[in-house]
């Protein structure tokens, strides 16, 4: 789908540079829809249908400044409001009336074409949603309360700039929420996919029933989480959350071009053969736009350029970063950007770790004393200082290399360095989100996807999120 007149586009970003004096200039385009889908015994059942449109311009100064401003629609912004946008008007106070946008009528085709594409997700998804509901109804207690949500989003885009001609894509996504209240317990699952199809070719509802009500059991009884330095071993899939905080973070090219990550020094030497792994050498790390199809999956970035696999950590070696096209001396196709109203930073995509060797099950046996994590909810870290604290919802305790009682809410404390280098087990599975977790960077969230082996970190700090009032 094209957004952009390209003739137009041209004449705008040569303006802005001509007028303004930048040495480079942008404009994105973007058009999309959301739809929203909700089944619930608090919420009841209902559908809302959101759009968003828009144009964002971007100029680049001589000495490195950025100026960025926006337009809601696709058919306002002409050269003059351009720069007036950019808080510069032109100096001899002419105006052009070409719109950069489309022309009008043309719009309406981009809508059609989105609606068309929605409906058709819309009518996959609103049977399985049922199918579930009514699933998870006969599996759990009537003292339950259960809400679904179910997202489709459909986005589409063009982009053009002083050096890129104009290029288009097309992004979508599916996700479901599922969240089950109970008596001293609340189980959330997220799935996602990048279509309807993606996402019921994997999960039954009668399947996914029974996997809600096991977790609920286990968390009506879980215990309190011990404190102390433990063997941690986390599911496949589950420790893609401590990658994403741990290693791409702190591998973001404006991080790491401001010498504000704790890999910066790292990074300066990568070129060299002699060089010590920092982590565990079991571990490869790669960032890869297309090489996980989800929600969060692209072609080309925000800034236009082709997505491409950017090597992260090659044997416990960093080997390199996610940028952009201010941020590093070549753009890796990681320019992301939540709308046409932000600019956009180098952010991560896809993010995968290479699998291990070691069999999942013999690595629970070789754990005499530990703890197992099912699912991690959030995360944050410190660049700067690699120190991270992620929140796992659940979890079980490892006794005799066995999983036995549950435990939920669990913080789990580290750094980057020291932690990741303790990691002595990767497994020989893989797992994927397909893109059900967001990220939040700057105010700005994105779909991200983690792809991940089960991991066994030999020693890190855990304990509980709060202690019960009678255990003090």
């Amino acid at each position: 789908m094209v957004l952009l007149d390209r003739e137009a586009a041209i004449r705008l970003v040569g303006s802005l540079r001509e007028r303004l004096g930048g040495r480079w200039a942008e404009v994105f385009a973007e058009k999309r829809c959301v739809l929203t889908m909700r089944r619930g015994d608090l919420s009841g059942a209902w559908i809302s249908e959101a759009w968003d449109a828009g144009v964002g311009i971007r100029l680049v100064m001589p000495n490195g400044r950025i100026r960025h401003s926006s337009s809601t629609g696709l058919t306002s912004l002409s050269h003059h409001t351009a720069a007036q946008a950019l808080e510069l008007g032109a100096a001899d106070g002419s105006r052009s009336d070409t719109a950069a946008a489309l022309p009008d009528g043309q719009e309406t085709s981009q809508e059609e074409g989105i609606s068309h594409w929605i409906s058709g997700e819309k009518d996959a998804l609103e049977p399985f949603v049922d199918s579930l509901a009514v699933a998870i109804g006969k599996e759990t207690p009537n003292n339950c309360r259960l809400e679904i949500e179910a997202a489709i989003s459909c986005q589409s885009l063009s982009h053009l700039s002083t050096d890129t001609d104009l290029v288009g894509d097309q992004r979508t996504g599916v996700r479901i929420t599922v969240l089950l209240i109970g008596p001293g317990s609340t189980v959330r699952r997220r799935w996602a996919a990048e279509s309807c199809p993606d996402l019921f070719g994997k999960r039954d509802p009668a399947a996914c029933a029974s996997a809600i009500e096991d977790a609920r059991k286990r968390l009506a009884h879980a215990a309190v989480a011990p404190s102390g330095s433990f063997p941690v071993v986390f599911a496949a899939g589950s420790g893609g959350l401590l990658i994403h905080e741990a290693i791409g973070h702190l591998l973001e090219g404006d991080l790491v071009r401001r010498e504000g990550s704790l890999f910066s020094s790292s990074l300066a030497e990568a070129g060299s053969k002699d060089r010590l792994p920092l982590l565990s050498p079991l571990l490869t790390v790669s960032d890869n736009p297309l090489g996980l199809r989800g929600r969060g999956s692209y072609r080309i970035d925000d800034e236009g350029a082709p997505a491409r696999p950017s090597m992260l950590v090659d044997c416990g070696r960093i080997a390199g970063w996610v940028g952009d096209r201010w941020n590093s001396t070549a753009t890796t196709g990681h320019a992301r950007r939540q709308s046409h109203r932000d600019p956009p930073l180098p952010r991560l995509a896809c993010t995968s770790c290479a699998v291990g060797v070691h069999d999942p099950e013999e690595i629970l046996r070789d754990t005499p004393a530990g703890v197992y994590v099912d699912e991690l909810r959030s995360g944050f870290i410190d660049p700067s200082s690699g120190d991270f604290v992620l929140h796992a919802a659940e979890g079980r305790m490892i006794e005799g290399g066995r999983l036995t009682a549950g435990v939920r809410d669990l913080l789990i404390l580290g750094n980057a360095v020291e932690s990741l280098a303790n990691v002595d087990r990767l497994g020989n599975d893989l797992a994927s989100d397909g893109g059900a977790h967001s990220c939040v960077r700057s105010g700005q969230a994105i779909a991200t996807i983690v792809c991940m082996p089960t991991l066994r970190i030999a020693s890190i700090w855990v304990r509980a999120m709060a202690v019960p009032r009678d255990s003090r």
